[in-house]
């Protein structure tokens, strides 16, 4: 762990968020983020398949 995520755990504890969910909201980030990563991914194949298949 950071010094920066000591720092979160501590400011966010102050105005009442536990460290717990602190960890949940870092993991549904992680999971939004990676899922946004795949989608973008499989958007690009599809228009380059698109592209093959159509040769414009």
């Amino acid at each position: 762990m950071t010094e920066t995520d000591v720092q979160d755990i501590k400011s966010h504890g102050n105005v009442g968020i536990r460290p717990y969910q602190m960890y949940g909201l870092y993991n549904q980030l992680k999971r939004q983020r990676k899922l946004i990563a795949s989608d973008a991914s499989a958007a690009m194949k599809y228009l380059y398949d698109l592209g093959k298949k159509y040769q414009l």
